[in-house]
């Protein structure tokens, strides 16, 4: 009889504890969440591959149509899309319960770049008349004065707009003048020249590096040999 008491007592004891285990899962479980939303282009449309980050070093990516899930989790999480071709909105979101429906709005990036300026694409086209027919641009309108500096720096803003054959008219003057300019005597371009070419001043060497930094510039973007003399 003492033995069947003790066994009813384990029996309930066992009970009582299986009921409290089952009670911490329960607790556990319910204090998860899931979350979950999509990622939309202007147009509404789904956006695909698009990681949205919930903890440092973990993600989850958009499918096909643009829809994400993250869950079961617990605790508070912020949720952020990243991609280097959009921008989005909102930026992020904090969640620590069930939240379906999120949308983050994805902008091309592309579609960010400011339009171009009626002022500026002015500047630019009398900018590109100044070039005279040797390929040279003077510092002033109608000044008969030469930089070679300034002419550096024009050949980039050619090469950055994309007027390749500007760029190179500009190297093509000076292409044609290493033996009597660059390899001759200290070595170099003179610094200063008149219109038509004629050089005055000193070489300086400051003016020179800039001219080799459009050169460089122009073989990176064209993947171009052409002017290789000019840059050794």
């Amino acid at each position: 009889m003492k033995n069947k008491k003790y066994l009813i007592r384990y029996a309930l004891f066992l009970m009582i504890l299986s009921s409290c285990s089952s009670k911490q899962g329960n607790i556990a479980l319910d204090n998860k969440f899931s979350v979950s939303g999509s990622i939309q282009d202007p147009a509404k449309n789904g956006v695909k591959d698009i990681k949205i980050y919930y903890q440092a070093g973990k993600f989850v990516v958009s499918d096909a149509l643009g829809k994400w899930k993250i869950g079961p989790i617990e605790g508070t999480i912020t949720i952020e899309p990243l991609d280097p071709g959009y921008t989005f909105s909102p930026t992020s979101i904090v969640a620590s319960t069930n939240m379906d429906g999120i949308v983050f709005n994805a902008q091309p990036k592309t579609n960010l770049v400011a339009e171009k300026h009626p002022l500026a694409e002015n500047v630019f086209s009398w900018f590109k008349q100044m070039q005279r027919t040797n390929g040279l641009l003077e510092s002033t309108e109608n000044g008969n004065f030469v930089s070679l500096y300034d002419n550096a720096l024009a050949a980039l803003v050619f090469i950055e707009k994309n007027e390749r054959t500007k760029a190179e008219a500009i190297f093509d003057f000076f292409n044609s003048r290493i033996n009597s300019e660059l390899l001759s005597g200290n070595g170099g371009f003179y610094q200063f020249r008149d219109a038509n070419g004629t050089p005055t001043g000193i070489r300086g060497m400051g003016d020179n590096a800039w001219m080799l930094i459009a050169l460089n510039n122009h073989a990176v973007k064209y993947n171009s040999t052409t002017y290789i003399s000019l840059r050794q």
